[in-house]
């Protein structure tokens, strides 16, 4: 097991330099100069010549590659060139928000993908059964801001229920922080979920209908039983694996759904990051947010590995 999680580490790490590398390399040859976004339509070459001097942009782009690289391994994202603040400090504060804003979303994708899959795959291919896929598709064709906009309409401005947006930290005030998430949460976590359950649901009627469940119902074992002692493990590791991938997802989605209901995440602040020119800002959200998914999908492949042990074997040869 240990070797399987140090390999899986590598590739993390490689996998990050990459995208590091194309991060950077992409937002260096986009046309127009942060010097003119900061400075204004007309500045002076004078001006233009200080500002890169002062954010290091007369360098060759290696040097500025691993220099920025470099900060980035100590938690310093550089400052940004229309406030001059310390980005590392705007991401630390912006974080907690897409966190929070991902693990609730998680939690309600898994609330309705779970326990539909085990309705639909126990009474598969039964009206019940094909009236819960329909509704799970349903959910995935929609767009996360149709869902999102919908939600305000119904929820907040019709029935008055919950705040249709803003912001307050959890530390400040529990409950009017999870009534402003509730939203965005459902937002995303309905999307995610009926993907989840059209899958899950297909792992476990693949599962169910194998040789050793027909021998585990042949012996008295009720299929409720059977579904969730020994086709749930099957369908398990399928299911975990395609989750991981809708974390990123969720994290693409957390732009639009930051922006419809202000939250201050860093899907907010990539946003403000393209609109101002601010690559070093832009740099930094993306990247946070592609150290997050990959720990997420490191994460889940232990979790699969712990429960198909097989993988262990693969994985580590």
């Amino acid at each position: 097991m240990i070797a399987f999680i140090a390999k899986r580490i590598v590739g993390v790490v490689a996998s990050l330099l990459v995208i590091s590398l194309v991060l950077f390399l992409a937002l260096s040859i986009v046309p127009g100069r942060a010097s003119t976004a900061a400075l204004g339509t007309n500045p002076s070459p004078d001006a233009i010549a200080a500002f890169e001097q002062r954010y290091g942009l007369d360098r060759p782009l290696a040097v500025q590659y691993f220099d920025w690289l470099r900060g980035v391994v100590f938690g310093d994202f550089g400052r940004s060139y229309q406030t001059d603040v310390e980005i590392g400090g705007e991401v630390a504060r912006r974080f907690p928000v897409t966190l929070q804003l991902t693990l609730l979303s998680t939690l309600v994708a898994l609330g309705f993908a779970v326990p539909l899959a085990f309705g639909a795959a126990r009474f598969r291919r039964t009206g019940f059964d094909y009236t819960l896929s329909a509704v799970a598709l349903a959910g995935l064709s929609m767009p996360v801001f149709a869902i999102a906009t919908a939600l305000v309409l119904v929820v907040s401005l019709q029935l008055r229920w919950l705040p249709p947006g803003g912001y307050v930290p959890f530390t400040e005030d529990p409950i009017q922080n999870l009534k402003l998430m509730i939203l965005p949460a459902l937002s995303l976590g309905l999307v995610s979920g009926g993907v989840m359950m059209r899958i899950f649901r297909s792992g476990l009627i693949n599962a169910v209908e194998r040789d050793f469940a027909t021998v585990s119902l042949s012996r008295g074992a009720s299929e409720g039983r059977v579904l969730v002692r020994h086709a749930a493990r099957v369908a398990a590791v399928p299911f975990l694996t395609f989750g991981a991938m809708e974390i990123s997802a969720i994290f693409g989605g957390a732009v639009v759904i930051e922006q419809i209901f202000q939250l201050p995440g860093l899907g907010t602040l990539a946003l403000q990051g393209i609109e101002t020119r601010d690559y070093r800002v832009l740099q930094a959200a993306a990247l946070v947010i592609a150290t997050f998914v990959m720990v997420a999908n490191l994460a889940v492949d232990v979790i699969a590995a712990m429960i198909d042990p097989r993988l262990r074997r693969l994985g580590a040869a």
